[in-house]
């Protein structure tokens, strides 16, 4: 099938010169030029230090434009005096001392995400995973109020009602689950904003030919709008964060398409994927296909994928804690909590790199970005209180865990060979005394070999659960060849007798294109099979 053109977010031309007789059309032409998408563009930079000149005087304009995060839009660095949040406050900055890190009243600019909720999956794991970061918030309020505030920040703004809402675009072809979350979010602390939700009976059939060629058509405008309406509301974005399945038409189809038109209009903020496996015995039947075509149609749009498997969080929920029948709650909720616990800022200067710091570390090579997700202690909440951990024994564990490629914590064993197919580890520890740990040697407490590639470390004493002490980490190894092996064994029998094969091409997506995602994607298996995959 012939690419198709995307359509993508037409910005004005730039001009060659600016109004300067009065403050208002400064700042009108500031607003328009952000309000065009130019954030961290000439025309929004242009129009903002021109701001600076004319309120703060000509004598102080370039002292005070390097102070101001909001004008500058960041870019000079994240100051001890990051306070700016508006073009007046600009007027009085050479008389005003700056206010101090994380000041309740003048913030400095937090590294924003944006989410994408696509699919019945991507919008329940959505929900899930908003109701745990908004609970890690709560959390660290008493142990860290200023980095409670902080994820806070990175994730829900406040509308001039002053109600909490997550940053994020909901999108499905059926109403029915949208509809459920914007009514349920009503009931609590914080809730979805009705108007960055796209929920139209169309269906895609769990075909991803259908999502992909069919309703992203039909769906793109107002895809557009609501994204740009979002970021228009961030004051740094750093990234965006696609939450979708790799099973059905339209977390698989939509979100690929999704995904490539982010690329196309900003190519600046990093570009996050968390794509759901099914169950290994299957829930559709022709899953593999969708998956084959999401991996192979990401692999040069995304800039890390993170590989979740409804049959490790069910094995998890079983085996480990003692749960005979999982609901979708359950699961999602085992998904959510690790992910957000690696994924929240934590303190030090790791702790407060974006989701875009954290692709570049754990992906450096582009042609191997498949990630894994990982979690210590595996203990019911329950039982929390009645056991207590110390970082030695969960970092041992949880190393050992990558190593052998194991994702549940009962079935790493010392005595179990390890493997060297791991490139790079961000693991977060969260809880009592973690802050102790800084400047230790990480490697010798977690009794790392050479060969276990990078490690790096985000840290914080306030606990994101009622254990006392949990870690978390994304992995950059060969267990996601795991996953998608599987997959691809699958999708290549049935392309061999050419199974529901008809069923994509009427939508234009025929043997050539499966052929394409397949030898991307096995090229990529091959590239983790080699040592060290560099």
């Amino acid at each position: 099938m012939a690419t198709r053109k995307l359509g993508t977010l037409r910005r004005p031309p730039q001009t060659s010169s600016l109004p300067r007789k009065r403050l208002t059309k400064l700042r009108h032409f500031k607003h328009r030029a952000a309000g065009a998408g130019f954030r961290s563009g000439p025309l929004a930079s242009a129009a903002a230090q021109l701001c600076c000149a004319v309120q703060a005087g000509k004598g102080a304009s370039s002292q005070r434009r390097s102070e101001c995060p909001k004008c500058c839009n960041g870019r000079a660095q994240k100051a001890p005096n990051a306070g700016c949040r508006a073009l007046s406050s600009c007027a009085t900055a050479s008389q005003q001392s700056p206010p101090k890190p994380h000041s309740n009243t003048s913030p400095a600019p937090e590294m924003t995400v944006i989410t994408l909720q696509i699919g019945q999956c991507g919008n329940t794991l959505g929900a899930a995973w908003f109701a745990e970061l908004w609970r890690q918030a709560e959390r660290a309020e008493g142990a860290d109020p200023a980095l409670a505030a902080q994820r806070r920040r990175r994730w829900f703004r406040r509308k001039r009602s002053g109600e909490s809402v997550p940053r994020a675009v909901l999108l499905d072809t059926e109403p029915k689950v949208v509809q459920r979350l914007l009514g349920a979010s009503r009931r609590c602390e914080w809730g979805y904003d009705a108007g960055g939700a796209i929920c139209e009976a169309l269906g895609s059939g769990n075909n991803w030919a259908v999502g992909y060629a069919m309703q992203s058509a039909k769906l793109r405008e107002g895809i557009e709008e609501r994204v740009r309406a979002e970021a228009e509301k961030t004051d740094q974005l750093d990234a965006f964060h696609v939450l979708h399945s790799s099973a059905g038409g339209t977390g698989s189809g939509l979100g690929s398409f999704a995904t490539e038109m982010l690329a196309d209009w900003d190519p600046n903020p990093a570009r996050l994927n968390t794509l759901v496996f099914p169950y290994h015995s299957g829930e559709v039947i022709v899953q593999n296909y969708n998956a084959l075509l999401s991996l192979g149609h990401l692999q040069d749009v995304s800039d890390a994928m993170i590989l979740l498997e409804n049959q490790t969080a069910s094995d998890i929920l079983t085996a480990g804690l003692q749960v005979e029948k999982p609901t979708l709650q359950q699961l999602n909720g085992e998904l959510a909590r690790p992910l957000a616990t690696v994924l929240n800022p934590g303190d030090g200067p790791e702790g407060s790199d974006g989701l875009h710091s954290a692709a570049a570390f754990l992906c450096p090579n582009p042609a191997t970005k498949w990630l894994s997700l990982w979690s210590v202690p595996q203990t019911k909440e329950s039982s929390a209180m009645f056991t207590r951990n110390n970082w030695t024994g969960l970092l041992r564990r949880l190393s050992l865990m990558v190593q052998q490629r194991q994702p549940l914590e009962m079935r790493a064993s010392p005595t179990a060979p390890v493997g060297n197919g791991v490139r790079a580890v961000q693991v977060a520890l969260h809880g009592d005394a973690a802050g102790k740990l800084a400047g230790k040697d990480f490697q010798a407490i977690a009794e790392l070999p050479e060969t276990a590639g990078a490690w790096r470390i985000v840290r914080s004493e306030a606990p994101t659960s009622n254990v006392d002490r949990t870690c978390a980490a994304l992995s950059n190894c060969q267990y996601g060849v795991q996953v998608v092996e599987r997959i691809v064994e699958k999708s290549e029998r049935m392309l061999q007798s050419r199974a529901y094969l008809h069923q994509y091409e009427k939508y234009g997506v025929g043997s050539d294109t499966f052929a394409e995602s397949y030898s991307r994607v096995q090229q990529v298996v091959a590239r983790y099979e080699d040592v060290g995959f560099a």
